[in-house]
């Protein structure tokens, strides 16, 4: 029953879904493959709320300010230019991306492609 129970979901979620598209199921050569940004979000949210214990009426002027912020920081991440990352991030991102036009050219093995992508996580 167990195993019916995630097929049931995945069939709903993901297959059947009308929300997520097939192209959004993976995060294949793109350079947001996590939450961090959304983790990132909400630790900022949670230190400001955090000096004034989190009243109702301190979260919701809070939320109301976000929601302002929200079209100019949208079209920040459109134009590529709304997220703040560290420089090692960016280096680690391009090496991958040199890494992946390798492998995909054919210019090295699955073997040495792994291999290389983990000694580049190990920096």
């Amino acid at each position: 029953m167990e195993t019916e129970a995630v097929f049931s979901y995945i069939q709903s979620t993901w297959l059947d879904s009308s929300i997520w598209a097939p192209e959004e199921w993976s995060v294949y050569r793109q350079t947001v493959r996590t939450n961090n940004d959304t983790e990132g979000w909400h630790r900022r949210l949670s230190l400001k709320a955090a000096d004034h214990k989190c009243s109702f009426y301190v979260l919701v002027p809070l939320l109301r300010r976000e929601a302002e912020y929200l079209p100019v920081q949208a079209q920040l991440v459109r134009e590529g230019t709304g997220r703040v990352r560290r420089n090692v991030y960016v280096n680690l991102d391009e090496q991958l991306g040199q890494l992946w036009e390798e492998y995909d050219h054919r210019e090295l093995t699955t073997e040495d492609f792994l291999t290389k992508i983990g000694e580049t996580y190990a920096f």
